[in-house]
């Protein structure tokens, strides 16, 4: 029998040591909780983190982000978790628009959550190829560093240009994109390639917490491209994980089909280890 539990005090230990377990799958579950605690709060990213319990084990994990966002992480694909997971959160303040996490659990509830009706529109679906990169020293180039506050108006214009681009949907206001950024920059982690002071090529950390960090946001403006500027941020970005951010492990995912970015990554030595799905909609 399941139980659901909320994550608290008395269970924060062996919550945490479950998504260590299956740690390239958890990252935004990872980063969130520890940048926001285990309740929801005005924060985009934060939410009401809850444990899925089989007796004294601990078999998934979940939190409905306040941006509409559901992760979910579990070691087990039975599909009687699904309605129990959704009815620990269809109550929430919080307008349900999409799933995040394993692609093997989470495409299943994707068609459980259509075949409810509780999602009548897809807008964007991609199973994505997960990658992990274990950190280590890396040459650094000239053009490329860590962004600072002042960079917000070119890294804003290469950020609308990326939404566009791979379809994304975009969950923030303008103002909340520029929090978003300042806070980034003042973490270190958000990086750019520069050529003549005009940034042209830009990456950052989606997530951070405990000893890893998961990148995202790779993208070259096309009159750029193929000059080996994304591979020379993401060189940048190793050195920076190893020195600056005392970092074990960056994950990283792209779409199966992005065979570009497959091969950037690959060429550097990343490797794969499963596939992630970044499943959105509409109610």
């Amino acid at each position: 029998m399941y139980v659901v539990e909320a994550v608290t005090l008395n269970n924060q230990g062996p919550f945490l040591d479950f998504l260590k377990r299956f740690e390239e799958y958890s990252l935004f579950l990872i980063g969130n909780f520890e940048n926001n605690g285990p309740r929801l709060t005005h924060a985009p990213n934060s939410g009401n983190f809850k444990i899925i319990k089989k007796g004294n084990d601990i078999v998934a994990t979940f939190c409905l982000a306040r941006r509409g966002s559901l992760l979910i992480t579990s070691s087990i694909n039975d599909p009687s978790l699904f309605p129990l997971i959704w009815n620990s959160v269809k109550d929430e303040p919080i307008t349900f628009t999409g799933i995040l996490g394993d692609w093997n659990f989470c495409e299943p509830f994707w068609k459980f959550i259509k075949d409810e009706k509780i999602i009548t529109k897809e807008t964007y679906t991609v199973k994505e190829a997960l990658y992990a990169w274990d950190v280590s020293e890396s040459d650094g180039d000239k053009n490329v560093r860590m962004l600072v506050p002042s960079d917000f108006l070119n890294w804003m214009d290469l950020r609308r240009k990326y939404i566009e681009e791979e379809g994304l949907p975009n969950t923030l206001t303008d103002t909340q994109m520029h929090e978003d950024f300042i806070w980034k920059s003042q973490q270190g982690t958000v990086w750019g390639y520069f050529v003549e002071n005009q940034l042209v090529s830009t990456a950052d950390f989606n997530a951070k917490g405990m000893d890893l960090a998961q990148l995202g946001g790779v993208f070259t403006v096309k009159e750029h491209r193929k000059k080996g500027y994304s591979k020379a941020v993401m060189k940048q970005i190793l050195s920076d994980a190893k020195s600056y951010h005392k970092l074990r492990k960056i994950v990283i995912f792209t779409g199966e089909e992005n065979f570009a970015a497959r091969k950037l990554y690959e060429s550097l030595k990343v490797k794969q280890v499963g596939n992630y799905a970044l499943l959105f909609g509409k109610p």
